[in-house]
């Protein structure tokens, strides 16, 4: 079969693999749609962690696809089901997992990182990550249901409630999803922080009611001209020092703040000792997400309480992902969200 293969920093091409074998507890999937995100291209880079990755690797951490074969203990799963897969591979026995806290297993494993991934034709993943895409879901959507779940994961850990003012700073896809998330709560406004135009430009056709360019404006200042005082709630999806100055800005005394940006580990922010006690704000991190939540965004979608599929900006065939690469890391003035790699589904299983 075809893959894309990340033998290791700054070397990818696109050969033939042998197609992996399906176990007995496991899920032989043809892959449809992959999405491409920050994270594969550091991992192209060789800017992740060595304990989060082993090359050679196969990327695509976001993907669904058609069951094409099912292990011989697995009877809920049949062949041309369609389907999407978590990413991350929970053992669900260590404490972490037992606590329901997956995203922390003690036993790291990882579709795209350390098991080959989406952007190969075939994927194999074990039965208990696997779930059915509805036929009226798409493989676009379905390529967002983990990002997303990113997502659900820091906003259920700062608890929105109907009415508040919340914000969004950073619109790529991660902040694209908070948009449309948020919404679901009812917030009074929506207000949406970013650096480039077309992005706040999209931010807004994703639901935001308010936009700030904090490149050209005082983001402090102009929310407290929006609302007359500072947001409620408010979450960080740029992954940069500046993005999370932003928002610990741009909060209300007594609000809360979610931060699941990941900056880099050599990324520093300096911030005063007392500031948490002086505003009584609440900071919480959210790492990845959970097998729990990952379902709850399943839900959403699959309820068609969310529509993932604007979020989808550029398309690709697996052969050109070259120029996926490059528009990925150059951006120009284009609105970018989520690129997505197409597979020949002309191949036969």
């Amino acid at each position: 079969m075809k893959a894309i293969v990340i033998d290791g920093p700054n070397q990818i091409e696109l050969r033939d693999v042998e197609k992996p074998v399906c176990g007995p507890g496991d899920v032989l999937i043809k892959s449809a749609k992959a999405g491409l995100c920050r994270t594969d291209l550091e991992l192209l880079n060789g800017e992740v962690p060595d304990e989060w990755v082993s090359y050679p690797l196969i990327p695509g951490h976001e993907w669904g696809g058609t069951v094409a074969e099912v292990g011989t203990d697995v009877t809920e799963l049949a062949v041309g089901d369609r389907v999407v897969s978590e990413g991350m591979i929970p053992c669900n026995r260590c404490k972490r997992c037992k606590e329901g806290a997956t995203n922390l297993c003690e036993n790291y494993d990882q579709l795209g990182f350390t098991r080959p991934g989406g952007c190969g034709e075939y994927v194999v993943a074990p039965r208990h990550v696997v779930q059915r895409l509805p036929r009226d879901v798409s493989f676009e959507s379905a390529v967002l249901v983990e990002p997303a779940a990113v997502v659900l994961h820091v906003i259920s850990r700062v608890m929105p409630l109907p009415g508040e003012a919340v914000g969004v700073v950073g619109i790529g896809t991660l902040g694209s999803i908070a948009v449309q998330i948020l919404r679901l709560f009812g917030p009074r406004a929506l207000i949406a922080y970013g650096i480039r135009t077309e992005e706040l430009d999209f931010a807004r056709k994703m639901g935001a009611t308010h936009t700030v360019n904090v490149a050209e404006q005082d983001a402090e200042e102009t929310t407290h001209k929006i609302l007359g005082e500072g947001v409620d709630v408010i979450v960080e999806t740029a992954g940069s020092p500046q993005a999370v100055r932003t928002a610990l800005d741009t909060v209300r005394g007594g609000g809360r703040v979610g931060v699941l940006g990941i900056a880099g580990e050599s990324a520093r922010l300096e911030i005063p000792s007392d500031y948490f006690v002086a505003k009584d704000a609440a900071v919480v991190g959210a790492f990845s997400y959970t097998t729990s939540i990952w379902s709850r965004v399943l839900g959403l979608v699959n309820n068609g309480l969310v529509n993932f599929d604007p979020i989808v900006t550029h398309r690709f065939a697996t052969r050109d992902f070259s120029k996926a690469y490059e528009l990925m890391d150059n951006r120009g003035t284009e609105a970018v969200a989520k690129i997505v790699l197409e597979h020949d589904q002309s191949i036969s299983a």
